[in-house]
Formats: C-alpha cells, structure tokens, sequence
C-alpha cells in the first residue's frame, strides 16, 4: 500500500490486485507511528525520511559517485553510478536489505532520469557485497527491452541474455537454489522470462540494482509499487 496526494493505491500482484481509492487532502495525513507496508512476507516500516528502515543504500566495487535513494513520484528514486554488473568485478548501486531463506521482489520500473548511455537497472538478489559475488538480477534499459543476468559463483563471469519489451513490471523469486525472473505490462499478467540455479548460503542481499555505464555519471531510476 502507498499513499499519493489524490489516492491511497493497494498492490498484491499475486492476488491480481491493483486498486486506486481517490481521495484528497492526503497531504494533511499524519500518522502517529511509522507506516507499516506489505513487501512479500513480512511488514517492513518507513521511517521519517520516507524510507524502509530495513533497507540501506550500498555501493558495490567501484563506483567513483556515490549513490543513493529518495522518495519521489509515491515510490523510490535510486541515483547511482559504475559500470555494470556483468564481467567478473561489478560496479553498481544498490538499494537493498538482508534477508534470509526464500522471498521475492516485484516493483514497476516507470524509466531513468539523467542517462547518457549505457544505464541499467532492476531487481537483483546476490550472495553478499563483493563485486564478484553470485548474483541473479532482472534488469531494464531505457528503450525498455531487458535482461536475465546472474554469476553461478562468487569470481566467474557474469552471464546476460536480452529480452525485448519486458513490460514495466518485474518480478524476482528465490525458491532455495532457483531464482525465477518474470516481466508484466499491467502487474497482473505474468511471463516467465528466466530462471537459474544459483546456491546462495545463508543471509543475502535483494533489492534495487543501478548502473549508469559509466562510472563519473549519476543515473536515476524511478521504482513504484515496490
């Protein structure tokens, strides 16, 4: 559930839900105690700048500028730079929490801001904060076609297939050592894009992956119904 200024919206993909209640004067809403949001399984809460307390902005290998994430839009800016996430040493931002045992990601990626070539981002799960971590990652560029990207194990290279035309939902799922990737165009309607067999012991990081190609340039990537 999130709030924005004329509606409340409720999101459950795997119920098939999607509601927008109008309403007004939200902005004039004050809560007690912090939000409490459904994410998968369990609650997590938004603090006072408007972010999950359970999530951390990281960055992974080298990325010259720091990133970073803001609540815009009723959802989630992440701002990050670096290269990439494929090879054998990524550089990326990373918006993510720990977590540990099966879970899944679903958000809709709405598009980038300040990109000049070769930015990417998605939803990503991976072993830990090493840039050559294992990894299974469901990204997105800015013409909207994508890509199933994952490293088997920690030091090989990082494999990609392309997909055109994703749609702007993603979705990500750990069932034990299977990760499976899928794409929507209404958040409803789910296609299978890939899936891999990736061991990742114990707790693990998942959340928002972004790129910009380029590791002096700031891309941004907005994210709702997370």
């Amino acid at each position: 559930m999130r709030f924005t200024p004329k509606a409340v919206v409720i999101s459950n993909p795997e119920a098939n839900l999607l509601v927008e209640v109008a309403a007004t004067n939200l902005e004039d809403v004050v809560f007690d105690e912090p939000i409490k949001i459904w994410i998968g399984a369990p609650t997590i809460e938004l603090g006072e700048s408007g972010l999950p307390a359970s999530w951390q902005d990281y960055d992974v290998g080298d990325c010259l500028i720091t990133g970073h994430t803001q609540p815009r839009f009723g959802g989630w800016q992440v701002a990050g730079a670096g290269t990439s996430w494929t090879g054998t040493n990524d550089a990326f931002s990373y918006f993510a929490k720990r977590v540990l045992g099966n879970s899944e990601l679903v958000v809709r990626l709405r598009g980038f801001d300040g990109w000049l070539r070769g930015p990417q981002a998605g939803l990503m799960m991976r072993s830990s904060l090493e840039p050559d971590s294992a990894y299974v990652a469901l990204s997105q560029f800015p013409n909207r076609d994508g890509a199933f990207q994952w490293r088997e194990q920690k030091a090989r290279e990082g494999q990609e297939e392309r997909r055109s035309r994703l749609g702007d939902w993603l979705r990500l799922r750990r069932e034990g050592d299977t990760f499976t990737t899928y794409g929507s165009h209404n958040g409803t309607s789910w296609v299978e894009v890939q899936r891999a067999q990736v061991v990742m012991d114990g707790v693990i990081y998942v959340g928002l992956a972004i790129c910009s190609g380029q590791p002096r340039h700031l891309v941004r990537a907005n994210f709702l119904n997370l």
